[in-house]
C-alpha cells in the first residue's frame, strides 16, 4: 500500500473556470489518498503579485473549498478500503491516554495507551 498526496494551489492568477474543472476532473481520476489545498494568496515580493487576472477571495476560496471537499471525499474512501487491514505504523504523537501511529500510506491510527506495548513502531490494524 502506499499513499499518494499532491499539494495544490487554488486560484492562481489567470486560472479560468475552465483550468479549475480541468483540475477537479484529474484529482478526481488520479489515485490521491489525501491533498493539501492551498488558496492562492498575494505576497508583497513574489513574482504573482505582478500577475494580472488576479481572481477575487471569494472566487479563490471557493475553489479552494471544492479541491478539499473532493479530496476530504477521495481520503474517506481510501480508508475506508483500508479498514480492518493491518499496517506498519510509526508513533507519531500521544496524549488523552492514547497514542497515534502513522501508517506507511499516511494513515492515522489511534490506540489506547493500554494497547501499546511501548515500541516506536508495530503493527496497527486500521479502524
Amino acid at each position: 500500500m502506499f499513499g499518494l498526496g499532491a499539494d495544490v494551489i487554488a486560484g492562481f492568477p489567470g486560472e479560468t473556470e475552465a483550468d479549475h474543472r480541468a483540475t477537479l476532473a484529474l484529482v478526481d481520476a488520479l489515485p490521491f489518498t489525501y491533498l493539501h489545498v492551498f488558496p492562492f494568496s498575494v505576497r508583497p515580493d513574489a513574482p504573482a503579485a505582478r500577475l494580472s487576472d488576479q481572481l477575487s477571495p471569494a472566487t479563490v476560496h471557493g475553489r479552494a473549498r471544492e479541491l478539499r471537499q473532493l479530496g476530504e471525499a477521495k481520503a474517506r474512501a481510501y480508508r475506508a478500503s483500508r479498514v480492518g487491514q493491518t499496517a506498519d505504523g510509526v508513533v507519531s504523537g500521544h496524549g488523552a491516554g492514547q497514542i497515534e501511529l502513522l501508517t506507511q500510506d499516511y494513515l492515522s491510527v489511534y490506540l489506547p495507551t493500554t494497547e501499546w506495548d511501548g515500541r516506536p513502531r508495530c503493527e496497527v490494524t486500521v479502524r
